[in-house]
């Protein structure tokens, strides 16, 4: 018996966030001719396990169980089962692209809206070691490699921003941190790209917050300039009478 009508999850895709869009008011620079559409996603499920104690007042028997069904359904979905550690849980990996880490409260990762639509045909029906509780796109994906992403950042669509928000927080900080300032505006910035997948081991985040970094020490290093240069023509030139 299915929980949700398919509209359900259709409404749920459509309504995902568009952060560049949002942020930039752009939208034919969000991916390349062929790409597939991305999404970050959450399925929540609700087994014996619980935030907190996790696994531990739950009969060995039960997990294996629960762990077993999971991993059938999903082998039968055609994805690869990565092992997770003794302090982590496993990760269905559909391709390079896509993977779905397997939490017992809640299954996350980055798939295509194909893939997705699969996933949730699946587990919206009764399962004997868990329920399927909800579906959630957090916000579509964008197929770029670290490389792209950073030419992104430094093109004329973002950079101009972001240089102006750097000399605007830097002039109004009587002690400016580069560091801190880039921390603040990698929140702003930061976009949700493939680099970030957790196959590849990069995060938009980090990038977003070097290239912020790097160009904030640049523009410190020139008002501190300004300052000195500021400062030296008042003593060579006395006050201004």
């Amino acid at each position: 018996m299915q929980k949700y009508a398919p509209s359900y999850f259709v409404d749920v895709i459509n309504n995902a966030d568009k952060p560049l869009e949002r942020l930039y008011g752009i939208e034919d620079f969000v991916s390349k001719p062929g790409d597939k559409k991305l999404y970050r996603v959450a399925l929540k499920i609700k087994s014996d396990y619980k935030w907190g104690s996790g696994w531990s007042d739950v009969d060995t028997k039960k997990i294996e169980n629960y762990k077993a069904e999971v991993i059938e359904l999903f082998k039968g979905l055609g994805c690869r089962i990565a092992p997770g550690s003794a302090a982590s849980a496993d990760t269905a990996v559909f391709s390079h692209d896509e993977s779905l880490y397997l939490h017992p409260m809640e299954f996350t990762g980055v798939v295509s809206f194909e893939t997705a639509k699969e996933v949730f045909d699946a587990l919206n029906k009764e399962h004997e070691n868990f329920e399927f509780m909800n579906f959630t796109a957090r916000s579509e994906v964008y197929n770029w490699s670290a490389a792209e992403y950073i030419t992104f950042l430094n093109s004329d669509f973002v950079k101009p921003k972001i240089k102006k928000d750097l000399i605007k927080l830097t002039a109004e900080n009587p002690h400016p941190s580069p560091s801190g300032i880039a921390m603040e505006l990698n929140e702003k910035y930061k976009l949700p790209v493939l680099c970030e997948s957790v196959l590849t081991g990069l995060s938009s985040s980090d990038l977003t917050y070097k290239f912020i970094l790097d160009m904030a020490d640049g523009t410190f290093d020139k008002l501190h300039a300004m300052e000195i240069k500021l400062l030296n023509n008042n003593i060579n030139n006395g006050p201004v009478m």
